[in-house]
């Protein structure tokens, strides 16, 4: 008797990968420059706003910014240079940056590209951020276990004063008394990353780093995951980071569009501020948002279950992005997707 399959949905096709004609080498270079210069101008930008709308002077924002020195606006000064320095060296100056080094048709090509696509997409990123959460709590756990001792011993006190100092900027900006205050911080705090950092791991250095790696998919993605993951500089939670990485980076090279991984990364930040302010007010009693243990096994036994079930899914109902050197023939609405 033979088996009939349901039909698959409906394929948006993807677009090509990054129309890019420079070498790998020079992309991340001229990357690095291009958030390197966005950072540093965002940070100008942002304390020359400071001083104009906090009526703050220019010689004590280093403290203000530093915690060293009081200011009655200090929480909403530091979220406030926080997101416009991220938003000019993560998101601003890497779209330029392409703007400038891409060949405009293909680029613009790309671009229009990314705002076509299924809300299922967008539903199916924000599955597995949530049913990997027990997961990820797991990972979290194991990894803030880690020690070093001996030759490594000043690279632990060094590691676990970095999360010190990391604790202490996140208790600041993150006091929210009121729901404009978790407004703020979903907006700096999720959004902001979200596009930011998706565009430049996901958009740029994923496909970058492919390439290098002679168009293997998967090499790609975990590199560029080890990279998202250290470029916060806490150790204590490489790991958990690197996997939910990895996870936004296949879910940018299934869909070819970059607002599934963006809608996955806001999710799983935007959730955490979300709880956290929940806490803050007595709407979570017993919650500690700074403990590192894990949920129950049976919750973690299911998450790997999910995770595993909800991926084999996308996999099956998506095709692979585009991953091959952009030739400047295709055109993203009339060329099918090409397998990997």
């Amino acid at each position: 008797m033979a088996v009939v399959l349901p039909p698959s949905p409906t394929v948006v096709s993807n677009p090509p990968a990054l129309p890019d004609t420079h070498s790998t080498f020079a992309r991340l270079l001229l990357l690095i420059g291009a958030c390197m210069l966005g950072f540093f101008a965002g940070l100008v930008g942002a304390l020359l706003l400071i001083g104009v709308i906090w009526h703050v002077p220019f010689t004590a924002l280093p403290g203000i910014l530093s915690a060293q020195v009081f200011h009655p606006q200090q929480r909403a000064i530091s979220l406030f240079a926080q997101a416009v320095t991220h938003l000019a060296g993560f998101t601003v100056a890497p779209l330029i940056l392409l703007a400038f080094t891409l060949p405009t048709r293909p680029f613009g090509l790309w671009v229009r590209a990314q705002g076509r696509f299924p809300l299922t997409w967008l539903l199916g990123g924000v599955a597995l951020t949530l049913v990997s959460l027990p997961l990820i709590s797991a990972a979290i756990e194991w990894n803030a276990g880690w020690h070093f001792t001996g030759p490594l011993a000043d690279f632990d006190a060094w590691m676990r004063d970095k999360e010190a100092v990391a604790r202490r900027a996140t208790e600041l900006i993150t006091q929210m008394d009121t729901p404009t205050d978790l407004v703020l911080c979903v907006l700096a705090l999720a959004l902001v990353p979200a596009v930011g950092e998706e565009l430049v791991f996901r958009g740029i250095t994923q496909p970058t780093l492919t390439r290098l790696a002679g168009g293997r998919l998967h090499v790609g993605i975990w590199l560029t995951a080890i990279l998202f993951s250290a470029i916060h500089v806490q150790f204590l939670g490489f790991v958990p980071r690197m996997l939910l990485g990895a996870g936004f980076g296949y879910l940018y090279a299934w869909s070819g569009r970059l607002a599934v991984p963006i809608a996955a990364h806001f999710t799983n930040n935007a959730l955490q501020v979300v709880l956290l302010y929940m806490s803050q007010h007595g709407k979570l009693p017993g919650f500690d948002p700074d403990a590192t243990a894990a949920l129950p096994w049976p919750w973690v036994v299911g998450s790997v279950l999910l995770t595993t079930v909800v991926m084999i899914g996308l996999k099956r109902w998506w095709h692979p992005a585009a991953l091959l050197p952009f030739s400047g023939q295709e055109d993203s609405e009339t060329q099918p997707p090409r397998a990997l």
